[in-house]
This record gives structure tokens, C-alpha cells and sequence, in this order.
């Protein structure tokens, strides 16, 4: 039981953990949920172009990166509200699949792509561990690093950082970066497990990795316990599909509806 709730917690603990590492920054990510699904089809692109894993992988991280980039570069030029900039992301995520979708595949809707993975081995590999290992690296990074410390106090103390000659902005424009490669790679990992690309595929978990690292209280240990909870949750209503007769997105929703329980009820502080 509980190695399936961390096999189906790796997407959901890679968007976290990009979110958590903006926030540290102080620039809350809107855009996970665009670059999950940007990243996702992307990467069924570049491999029905390219026939490889490696070079496919490479490159849908680097074009999801790079528009999140300059957005972040225009935030802190230009002191844009983020918000704003993220929710337009998700937007120009939603129309670019759209449209590539119609040229590449001539659909809008499910493309299936199993003929890929099926003789790869890359793809037959369960990489959970690897996730988990990886979440333990970025937890270091930020408790003992020059760098983690930086990004901490870019959040919390960004004028001490300014006076000592340090430039914040780049740190937060590199904490844009950091999440959208996590978010990169959950979409990846999802399209790759479902073996098809799905309007929509990221089934909402860019916010609910917001909600995660609000819930955790911006740790990696509180994250980590949110994930883990959300992750159970949703496995919990896959498996009671059938059963309770209840209709499968009233089980499906479970999460979220815990999320809203925990909001209404827990203290603000």
C-alpha cells in the first residue's frame, strides 16, 4: 500500500517541490498547472519527431522553461503582478497544445502514443525511489547550501540580501525556473505512465501543489506529509471506483474536498 501512494505521489511531489521552492523565493508559481501540460505534450512531440527518449525529455523541458524564463524576467523588470502573468501562461498553454495538437496529430483531443513506450526500457522503470531520493537533495539544498540560504532570505529578508550585494531578482528568476523544471518532469513522468496525452492531463495538481505547500507550511517535512495525504486520498478513490456506488468524480474529488475542510476548520495561523 504504501509503495503505491508513493508511486502515485511522484508528479504531485515534483509540482510541490517546484512550488516550494518559489515560494521560498517570495513569487508564488501560478503557472505549475500550464507547464505540466505544456511539458506533457511537448514531450509527445519532440519524441514522434525525434524517435528518442533522451533528446524528447531534453528538449520539452527547455521549451517549457524558457517562456516561464521570460516571464519571470518581465515580472522583476517590470514589476508585473505574478499572478496575472501565471494565469496567462496557463492560458497560452491551453491554446498552443490546442493548436499543435490540430497540425501534429489532428485532434484536440486524447493522442495515444503507446507505440513509444512500449519498446523502451526507459519508460519500464519505476523511478518513485528516485523521486523520493531526489526530494531529500532539495531539502539539503535549502538547510545547509549558500544557495538554499539565499533563496530563503530572497522570501524573507530580500533588502539584507540587496545591501550585501546580492541580486534577488535573479534568484527569484531562478526559482521560476527551478519550479517549472519540476513541473516539467511531473508531466513527463504522467504522459509516460498514461501512455497518451489528455487535454487537461495534469488533472489539476499544479494548484493542489499550491495548496500542499500552504498546508505543510512552506517545509519540505509539512509538504511532504501533504503530498503523501493528497496521494492516499486519490488512491483511496480509484480503488473504492465501483464499489461504494458512488460516481467516480464524486471519489476522484476527494483531495479536494479535504482541502476545503482543512481551510475551513484548521486556525489561520
Amino acid at each position: 500500500m504504501l509503495l503505491n501512494v508513493l508511486r502515485v505521489s511522484v508528479p504531485l511531489l515534483l509540482v510541490s517541490l517546484g512550488a516550494l521552492v518559489s515560494e521560498y523565493a517570495g513569487v508564488t508559481a501560478i503557472f505549475l498547472e500550464g507547464a505540466v501540460n505544456l511539458s506533457a505534450f511537448l514531450f509527445l512531440v519532440f519524441l514522434t519527431c525525434t524517435k528518442a527518449t533522451l533528446p524528447a525529455l531534453f528538449l520539452s523541458i527547455c521549451f517549457t522553461c524558457i517562456p516561464v524564463f521570460l516571464l519571470a524576467l518581465f515580472s522583476q523588470k517590470r514589476r508585473a503582478d505574478i499572478f496575472l502573468l501565471g494565469l496567462a501562461f496557463n492560458l497560452f498553454s491551453g491554446g498552443i497544445i490546442s493548436i499543435l495538437s490540430s497540425y501534429f496529430f489532428g485532434t484536440n483531443g486524447v493522442v495515444d502514443c503507446s507505440q513509444f513506450f512500449s519498446t523502451s526500457a526507459f519508460f519500464q522503470t519505476d523511478s518513485s525511489v528516485l523521486i523520493w531520493l531526489l526530494a531529500i537533495f532539495v531539502a539539503v539544498i535549502f538547510e545547509i547550501t549558500p544557495l538554499g540560504l539565499k533563496i530563503r532570505f530572497a522570501g524573507t529578508d530580500s533588502e539584507a540580501l540587496s545591501l550585501n550585494g546580492i541580486n534577488v531578482s535573479r534568484l527569484r528568476i531562478f526559482s521560476w525556473i527551478t519550479a517549472a523544471c519540476f513541473s516539467s518532469a511531473a508531466g513527463i513522468i504522467m504522459v509516460t505512465r498514461l501512455q497518451a496525452f489528455v487535454p487537461g492531463i495534469s488533472s489539476g495538481k499544479g494548484w493542489l501543489a499550491l495548496v500542499a505547500v500552504f498546508l505543510g507550511r512552506k517545509t519540505i517535512a509539512g509538504v511532504v506529509v501533504a503530498v503523501l495525504l493528497f496521494s492516499a486520498l486519490e488512491l483511496a478513490g480509484i480503488s473504492l471506483q465501483g464499489i461504494l456506488g458512488i460516481p467516480p468524480t464524486v471519489l476522484l474529488s476527494m483531495p479536494y474536498v479535504v482541502v476545503l475542510i482543512v481551510f475551513a476548520f484548521v486556525p489561520e495561523r
